[in-house]
């Protein structure tokens, strides 16, 4: 496992994130098993959501008896809701936030995230109140989901005048597979053609928690790029998002580099994002033991600037 630095974050940080919104936590069930995999096999983060069902239940529940200090604990605030669009909120922070520690049965977070923004939401107020939380031992470090780098840049320079602590991390979409499409609304991406964003974030540092980096299982292994009826195994924010003729090209060049080093779609699509100039951490989310272990293993896979121009489609060859 390669880890990174956070700002605010006192342990190294994994590379890859254990995403904790998946059919049984979301459920509330017990994901144990896979979990302590997740930690046998060095990833120390784990990255969940008020809005995720039970997800923040399951894993609070597994941290009971862990070593909560040697843990990372991510988590989210301030989705929209039918009723309510706008919910990003100093009263929707401090609300939800309650919840998620009440659910996950700590006292701390050791990151917090706004789920999504709004064109409404008072800047100012919002970085007072997530500063705060940071000044109080509630949080280590704050950052924000789905958010445009411009926002960030606002909040952040907002931030700077006030004396206030700054977004330190940024959870977009990126991964091999373009995200053509708006998966749930509100969504952000910075894969295909935002070159402006992927820029931003080079030049400021800001780390990536990278969502749906391996496009809600398309870039998994576990489908044939050759299947004419890949794309209706795949549920309707996966097709809306990912299901387009040049993401079927980036799998097969996947499944083809895979073949010749010796490792799995899978994981060169994993790997692909640690060469791009950025600080990334891929936010993986993981329904077994062995598919743990497969995807930590991804962070020793070296790959060639050719290698990951050519399965981006940026070469015809290596």
């Amino acid at each position: 496992m390669k880890y990174g630095k956070i700002e605010g974050i006192d342990l190294p940080a994994s590379k890859i994130v254990f995403g904790c919104s998946n059919d049984i936590m979301n459920r509330g069930k017990d994901m144990g098993e896979t979990l302590d995999a997740a930690l046998e096999a060095g990833i120390n983060i784990f990255d969940t959501a008020r809005v995720y069902g039970g997800s923040e239940r399951s894993l609070g529940r597994w941290l009971k008896d862990k070593k909560r200090s040697d843990i990372i604990v991510a988590t989210k605030c301030c989705h929209p809701s039918i009723l309510r669009r706008n919910r990003v909120t100093p009263k929707d922070i401090l609300a939800d936030f309650s919840r998620s520690l009440d659910e996950l049965g700590t006292d701390y977070a050791d990151i917090l995230m706004l789920h999504r923004d709004s064109a409404r939401a008072n800047l100012g107020q919002i970085m007072e109140c997530l500063t705060s939380l940071i000044e109080s031992g509630k949080i280590k470090a704050f950052g924000a989901s789905n958010w445009d780098h411009t926002r960030i840049a606002e909040a952040n320079a907002c931030a700077e005048r006030r004396g206030l602590a700054k977004f330190a991390l940024s959870s977009p979409h990126f991964g091999l597979a373009v995200q053509h499409g708006d998966p749930w609304g509100g969504c952000v991406t910075i894969s295909g053609d935002k070159e402006d964003a992927r820029s931003w974030y080079a030049e400021n540092g800001i780390p990536v928690f990278a969502y749906s980096a391996l496009a809600r299982g398309l870039m998994s292994g576990r489908h044939s790029p050759h299947d004419p009826d890949i794309f209706k195994k795949f549920d309707r924010p996966t097709r809306r998002g990912y299901a387009y003729p040049d993401n079927l090209e980036r799998l097969a060049r996947a499944e083809k580099l895979a073949a010749e080093k010796g490792c799995t779609v899978a994981q060169v699509s994993t790997a692909w994002l640690f060469f791009r100039g950025l600080d990334v951490y891929a936010v993986l989310s993981q329904s077994s033991p062995e598919r743990v272990y497969e995807n930590a293993a991804a962070t020793d896979i070296e790959l060639t600037p050719e290698e990951t121009q050519y399965l981006n489609l940026e070469r015809d060859d290596i």
